[in-house]
């Protein structure tokens, strides 16, 4: 799965029905799948649970959903900004993913303390049955 996370950035599009990207999808998902497995069944103290309680990763989980939302939208208007300059090269491609990541996490914390925390402490005054 690793390696194919790292090759499947230079497939095209799986909807040009490249086995690569395809297979690796078919890959993620039975990767996540084991994950969800390993977790629910390993005791608390294995290695596997234990690099899942890794900081960073419950940071990024966290905020995953407004990552998610905002990631393009961010990652668009920051490559528009930085084609503009002129600059190219391998130092521009560093710069973008850098400031993508960062300028993404600074909206999704802010998006999440602002705005979902408020609502999902709505949840008190509904009942689920």
């Amino acid at each position: 799965f690793a390696i194919l996370c790292l090759i499947a950035p230079l497939a095209p599009h799986p909807g040009y029905g490249v086995p690569l990207t395809v297979g690796g999808y078919t890959a993620a998902a039975l990767t996540t799948a084991g994950l969800i497995a390993a977790f629910v069944t390993y005791p608390e103290t294995s290695l596997i649970r234990r690099l899942f309680q890794n900081k960073i990763l419950i940071f990024y989980g966290k905020y995953s959903y407004s990552l998610y939302l905002f990631h393009m939208p961010a990652a668009v208007i920051l490559l528009d900004l930085l084609w503009h300059t002129g600059e190219r090269g391998w130092y521009m491609y560093i710069l973008y993913a850098v400031a993508s990541i960062t300028v993404t996490t600074v909206i999704a914390f802010l998006s999440w303390h602002l705005i979902e925390k408020h609502i999902l402490s709505l949840k008190k005054y509904f009942e689920y049955s």
